[in-house]
């Protein structure tokens, strides 16, 4: 759904990571509305006493379930009470945000097993009276995945939240248009090994965990050293004659182009990127990582239009 802020071009940039209390809610919400419409029934059958098929969810075995696959969600499938007009001194606001229940890659975690769940209920045969409930079959048609995918992303979307929830059910990072649009297309260059180590990267940094965007890190880099040899197995003369290309007979660019590629091979070569013995400089925060990796792929997304 599109609100009036929407249509005015007052979209909430896409930069936030953290799965706040009030998102937790909104997704809460949607996973109990799933329960209330048999959504999940299938996967979590409550079944009819008279032996007469499903007639409900089991909210019981969906946490146990919840609780056995993602142990680092640490909270029940339910909303958090959460006052956010209280009036607080500094030091209880501080404290609030350390003691802070919500693990993001958990209820990401979460998100991807409510999907995986959800089918679509019909009801057979006639209310059955004496226990006051229908009963159910169900079919796998997808709709209610697509409408739950909606929803996820329009809560996501409406706060910022830099994740979506695909077709195929697996949390993507949201990264900056120009930079999405470089990473989710799949290359294919006249180099079996530089297109692998690409996609690897292309894939690994658009997961949430930071494990896999130091990966991603790593392939990029991996592919630079390989195509620093495109032309031919010595480096010096085979960069030279790709610079030649990509700069396309422009001196000055050039200039930078041999400057950045040093620039480049040092910041693999000091950072914990190609080497990890000690002495490298480990890179522990997330935007950092992301600096680095969009940094390369400035001059990769160069070198795969160029040559």
């Amino acid at each position: 759904m599109k609100f009036f802020s929407d249509r005015e071009g007052q979209n909430v940039p896409r930069n936030n990571e953290q799965i706040d209390i009030p998102v937790w809610n909104g997704i809460c919400a949607i996973i109990l509305e799933l329960v209330s419409n048999n959504s999940l029934s299938e996967t979590f059958p409550m079944e009819c006493e008279d032996g007469r098929g499903v007639c409900g969810c089991d909210f019981v075995a969906l946490q146990d379930r919840v609780n056995a696959v993602i142990p680092n969600l640490e909270i029940p499938v339910r909303r958090i009470e959460h006052n956010p007009y209280a009036v607080k001194n500094e030091f209880e606001f501080l404290e609030d945000e350390k003691k802070s229940p919500i693990n993001t890659i958990a209820v990401l975690d979460l998100i991807e097993l409510i999907h995986s769940c959800i089918s679509d209920p019909k009801k057979v045969g006639e209310y059955h009276t004496f226990f006051s409930h229908y009963h159910y079959r169900f079919d796998h048609t997808g709709e209610n995945q697509r409408i739950f995918r909606e929803r996820i992303n329009e809560l996501f979307e409406r706060n910022g939240i830099a994740y979506t929830l695909t077709e195929e059910g697996v949390i993507n990072r949201v990264l900056p248009a120009p930079f999405g649009n470089i990473v989710t297309q799949h290359i294919k260059t006249a180099d079996a090994r530089l297109n692998t180590l690409l996609n690897d990267a292309f894939a690994n940094i658009l997961v949430p965990n930071k494990a896999n965007r130091i990966v991603a890190l790593e392939r990029i880099w991996d592919a630079f050293e390989r195509l620093k040899t495109y032309y031919s197995v010595d480096k010096k003369t085979s960069i030279e004659q790709v610079i030649t290309k990509l700069s396309a007979g422009n001196a000055l660019f050039e200039t930078y182009l041999e400057e950045e590629c040093k620039k480049l091979t040092e910041i693999g070569n000091k950072f914990q990127i190609r080497h990890f013995e000690k002495g490298k400089e480990e890179i522990k925060v997330d935007a950092q990582i992301d600096y680095f990796f969009f940094r390369m792929l400035s001059f990769v997304n160069l070198f795969l239009n160029s040559i």
